[in-house]
């Protein structure tokens, strides 16, 4: 069914109530031409709203009649406002240093080859600059590798004492969730494409001292300078008053 709607401006705009919920690109292309004002476009969105499935069929102005074309490849009406959308974060890689974060996702899954599982986890950054950024985790708890076992559990243990799990049984993943402590990222080359990357290379508790620099080598004594050489022995014969 087509419906024509008469604009403020003498516009006569032709919506088909019973089609996909989408503008055609030639929709798109004929308001352009047609000089659409925003609050004619409101209109039609407004009608879209009112008549879900509808779609533009034609605008009669005084210059003519712009009708759109079905072949068109179709697109999806926005009604979108630049200045209201939040601003995205930028997801390259952070500085390498230490960063409060919390573990906020954690799921087990089946390894590609399906011999094992491997424990995922999500760990959100809750402070700074970098605040809401997602680093992840990967666990293999379940390997063939008896070497990747081993590995994955020792992380997990630093995992649960940096969240006060120093002792006694982690049942449920889930309770190593939103405790914030501190994670040292490092930067490394990613081996299927060789760009830069993200890896967090250890844990430990918000209250946990840093690690300890190595303390430096003693300073070798230097070689004596003029003013510290010992004066030369008097001569044999001298006056005693010169010995």
């Amino acid at each position: 069914m087509i419906v024509p709607l008469t604009t403020s401006t003498g516009r006569v705009i032709h919506v088909c109530t019973d089609n996909e919920p989408v503008f055609q690109a030639g929709e798109i292309m004929a308001m352009s031409k047609a000089g659409m004002l925003p609050a004619e476009a409101e209109m039609i969105a407004l009608v879209k709203e009112t008549f879900p499935g509808s779609y533009l069929e034609k605008i009669e102005t005084p210059d003519g009649v712009y009708t759109t074309g079905r072949g068109d490849s179709q697109m999806a009406f926005l009604g979108f406002n630049v200045d209201e959308a939040p601003d995205t974060q930028d997801f390259g890689v952070i500085p390498a240093g230490d960063y409060t974060a919390m573990i906020t996702g954690s799921e087990l899954v089946s390894n590609k080859a399906g011999t094992g599982s491997f424990l995922k986890l999500e760990l959100t950054l809750a402070d700074g600059k970098f605040a809401g950024r997602k680093l992840f985790e990967n666990l293999n708890l379940d390997n063939p590798s008896a070497q990747a076992v081993e590995i994955a559990r020792g992380t997990l243990k630093k995992i649960a004492i940096a969240c006060g799990k120093g002792s006694g049984l982690v049942n449920e993943s889930e309770e190593l969730h939103d405790i914030p402590m501190i994670v040292n990222v490092g930067i490394e080359k990613r081996k299927d494409t060789g760009e830069d990357s993200n890896r967090i290379k250890g844990y430990r508790s918000l209250t946990a001292a840093p690690a300890a620099r190595p303390a430096a080598a003693p300073a070798k004594p230097s070689a004596p300078t003029a003013a510290q050489t010992p004066p030369p022995k008097p001569a044999a014969g001298a006056p005693a008053w010169a010995r």
